[in-house]
């Protein structure tokens, strides 16, 4: 009867060692499919963190580009302010060149009005010192 109970005893141990052996497995399994679950959500967090520095990187790089176009219409807003004015410094010029035409053209007329009347005077001289000479003579 002891033999019975120990063998007994000896068989519910063995089932009970396989029974844990199996928990201890089930257990195994699913913290080898944790650490992978984990592995795989570390591997998706780094290349979203990835992703995320590139987006970065180009936002930078578009920052910059924005900056130097920036720069470079303040560069051709005062390069066009300053050719305004030499236009308009020109115009001014040319309005005088123009302004001074016209009183050449003026002080021409006038030169020819006075050179007109010297020559009718010195035609009437003439005249007048021919006739003084055969009077004389």
């Amino acid at each position: 009867m002891v033999a019975d109970e120990v063998r007994s005893l000896a068989q519910r141990t063995r089932q009970s060692t396989v029974r844990i052996h199996e928990v201890i497995e089930d257990f195994r399994a699913q913290v080898d499919e944790t650490v992978n679950a984990v592995r795989a959500g570390e591997k998706i967090a780094s290349d979203g963190l990835n992703r995320v520095q590139g987006a970065a990187d180009a936002l930078n790089a578009i920052v910059s580009s924005v900056d130097r176009i920036s720069e470079s219409f303040i560069t051709m807003s005062a390069a066009f302010e300053e050719q305004s004015q030499v236009s308009d410094e020109i115009n001014r010029q040319v309005v005088n060149i123009a302004s001074l035409a016209d009183q050449s053209d003026e002080q021409a007329d006038a030169a020819k009005q006075s050179s007109d009347t010297l020559s009718q005077m010195a035609g009437g001289l003439k005249d007048l010192i021919a006739r003084f000479v055969s009077k004389t003579r």
